[in-house]
């Protein structure tokens, strides 16, 4: 399956339901009682929440907590064996999973220890900053490298400049998915799809001499490289999904 930054995203938000100690219904109305935190221990998980975090997660309130939705991608090269995890690990469980037990379950199937470790490993992903960070500011280079895509997103020239170049490189390393072992044809299927300039042969070179992708020494197998783009690059990311989802404001551009 490819990567695509317009690709659906789930939902997915950790954390435990209810703060540890503090009781969940209110004896008088049994209802459900919002999650309360205590003063000093309230004020370390707000600072927490904002020092550490890259992503605005919470807006904190008097006594109840209001976590925005973090939205993070969730794929699979294999369904059946994903549902096949999944029933293995659900034959263990008496009663219905929690949330976060449900999260945990999801990722273990993918193939992680647990959802934080999922979590950590896609977070600075582009495509996922994207999709929850709307504010852009673009450098020159940037621009220039967006407008040498057309309306699907497909490189129609390679750039002369170098610098403009390697923006170029990491907007196709955004399509590719990590941990899935490719064939060079599979490499290269991917590239045709994002360029109509004809050479895709350039641009699977470019990706593994920036080590974006891995290769084997004979080329019969390639990897998705882990790293952090830069600011400029996660800007230039969040405006090409603006343009390819609303056509008109390329025009406007």
């Amino acid at each position: 399956m490819l990567a695509d930054p317009d690709t659906n995203l789930l939902d997915l938000q950790s954390g435990s339901a209810v703060h540890p100690g503090v009781a969940t219904l209110d004896r008088k109305s049994a209802k459900p009682v919002s999650n309360l935190i205590h003063g000093r221990d309230f004020q370390c998980r707000a600072a927490r929440a904002t020092t550490s975090n890259p992503f605005r997660v919470g807006t904190f309130q008097s006594k109840e907590t209001t976590v925005s939705k973090l939205l993070i991608p969730f794929q699979t090269d294999d369904l059946s064996a994903l549902a096949r995890a999944l029933c293995r690990q659900l034959a263990t469980h008496t009663s219905v999973p929690s949330h976060l037990e449900m999260l945990n379950m999801l990722a273990k199937a993918a193939g992680f220890q647990n959802f934080q470790s999922y979590r950590a490993q896609v977070l600075h992903q582009p495509e996922v900053i994207a999709a929850n960070d709307h504010a852009v500011v673009l450098s020159a280079n940037a621009k220039k490298l967006i407008s040498y895509l057309d309306e699907s997103g497909r490189l129609v020239r390679w750039p002369n400049k170098y610098s403009i170049q390697q923006l170029g490189i990491w907007y196709l390393w955004t399509h590719f998915i990590p941990r899935r072992r490719y064939t060079e044809r599979e490499v290269n299927e991917v590239l045709k799809r994002f360029n109509t300039f004809g050479d895709h042969v350039l641009l699977r070179r470019e990706l593994v001499n920036t080590k974006l992708l891995w290769r084997t020494d004979n080329g019969a197998e390639y990897r998705k490289l882990p790293a952090r783009p830069s600011d400029e690059v996660m800007a230039m990311i969040r405006e090409i999904r603006r343009l390819r989802k609303q056509p008109k404001a390329r025009q406007a551009a």
